[in-house]
């Protein structure tokens, strides 16, 4: 057996949720870093955050419909691709981008200020894909 083609293609199948992870993580850090800086005067970052978070599912489901893998097994045989957990996948973040749009209006009118909101329902849907 050898061990070098094991996980070959296993990077190109799991993309999207690869580069879901990286935007949900510098979501983290922009969070961090800016709302708690002296220069900005500490300042409320929901609805950037809300925007990059649309922006980051657009762009993953963008990957999710330009998929070249029709039915894939990878990761060992622990991850599968294949038509239907795709369209799930896409459902997913178009839901996602129409309940963000809709609770914009609900969290600025009870001033709900808490860009953690949107990570954690980002990585609720993180934890979906898989």
């Amino acid at each position: 057996m050898n061990f070098l083609n094991l996980f070959e293609n296993d990077i190109i199948i799991v993309l999207p949720e690869i580069f879901f992870s990286i935007c949900i993580l510098i979501l983290i850090l922009f969070g961090a870093f800016y709302t708690t800086s002296y220069v900005y005067n500490f300042p409320y970052i929901n609805r950037s955050i809300l925007w990059l978070s649309i922006l980051s599912l657009f762009f993953v489901c963008l990957l999710f419909l330009n998929s070249p893998f029709i039915f894939e097994v990878g990761l060992n045989n622990t991850f599968i691709h294949d038509y239907l957990s795709n369209k799930v996948k896409i459902i997913i973040t178009v839901a996602t981008i129409c309940s963000l749009l809709i609770g914009q209006d609900y969290l600025k009118k009870h001033r709900i200020d808490a860009y953690e909101y949107f990570i954690l329902l980002l990585l609720s849907i993180f934890g979906m894909f898989y």
